[in-house]
Order: C-alpha cells, then structure tokens, then sequence
C-alpha cells in the first residue's frame, strides 16, 4: 500500500496542491489533500501554524474525501490503478506540534472510497474490487484504532458519504442517486433513495 517516505519541507516552500481538499477538526488541525501528500495546519485566530506534511510514494489518489469528528481527521484514499488496488482511510491528529499518522483502514480494491463522520462514528462507503462496483457502507468507531460497529451491502458503489445527526446516512452512487439508511448504533437500515 502507500507508504509514507518523507516528512515534506515547510508549507511555505512546498507547491501549493491543486484541487486540494480541506477539512477542519478542531485539535486535529486542518488537511489539505493535494495528489499524493497530505498538509497539517491550523488556524489559532492570530494566523496559521503549520505541522508539516507527509508524502506517500503510491503517486496520484483519486476519491478522496475528508472528514473530522474533533480530535482526529480522515482522508480516504485510492490509490491509481482504480478497482485493482486497495482503498484506504488514513487517520491523522496534530500532536505536540507535528502531524501524527494513526493506523490506517486498509479496504479491498475499490473505487470511490468516502468517509464521514458524526459524534462517535466514522462511517465508510466503498466499491469492491470486480468493475468498479458494488460496494459496502460500514461503521467504525476510532479511538486511535479501528473498531467494527457494522456494514451493509450496497447495490453500487458508493461515492460519498454523510451524516448530520449521526443516525441517518447518506450515500451517493457510483453511477449517481442518492440513498438513506438508517444507522441506530449497530445496525443499518435502508430508508429510502433518490
């Protein structure tokens, strides 16, 4: 998988990503994604403190998606190769003034692996190897480790994910729609899609 070769020089002398994509968490700072290496910064309200960067030596990953719930951050990653290759959602926190990688979630070949999060869940959706589709939409709960709450079978693969209130996700395809499930805790349940 990816691996994480280098710390990268100071945001001020490193290019500026393109098509970056950020997120906001608080302690964990905020992440910018930009092809194949991700930033720590945060702002305090005087101005913004950089927490250096790390550089993965898999090249360009596409699907990426952040998320945030407080204290750690969350960035899906695919790697190039599309369904051949596995998927993965990196886990990250800004400690003792450097960014920190926590263990990863490691996922079969996919595509458009997404990522949300809402209070004590993080939730995954994720196409599976064989064409790009279908997929799965799990649950985890992140303590610094990765612990299975659920998942359930998706009839395509799933692009992006959200919650808002932390008991009805959604979902959106692969190949477009919309889809709500219910999440009580334990379990998911199919309420209805566009």
């Amino acid at each position: 998988g990816p691996v994480c070769t280098q710390a990268l020089s100071p945001l001020a002398t490193y290019p500026q990503p393109s098509g970056a994509s950020s997120i906001v968490a608080n302690t964990a700072g905020v992440f910018a994604w930009g092809g194949d290496a991700f930033h720590g910064l945060k702002y305090d309200g005087h101005g913004w403190q950089y927490y250096g960067g790390l550089y993965y030596d898999s090249g360009s990953m596409l699907g990426t998606q952040g998320a945030a719930d407080g204290d750690y951050a969350f960035m899906s990653m695919e790697e190039t190769g599309w369904v051949w290759n596995p998927s993965y959602v990196r886990a990250y926190k800004i400690q003792d003034g450097s960014l920190v990688e926590l263990p990863a979630l490691v996922l079969g070949g996919g595509i458009g692996t997404g990522v949300g999060v809402a209070g004590n869940a993080v939730f995954v959706a994720s196409g599976i190897s064989g064409g790009g589709g279908p997929g799965y939409l799990y649950a985890y709960r992140f303590d610094g480790n990765w612990h299975s709450i659920a998942s359930y079978y998706l009839d395509q693969a799933g692009w992006n994910v959200w919650s808002f209130d932390g008991q009805v996700v959604y979902v959106s395809g692969w190949s477009g729609g919309l889809s709500a499930y219910w999440f009580d805790g334990a379990s998911f349940t199919s309420i209805g899609g566009l």
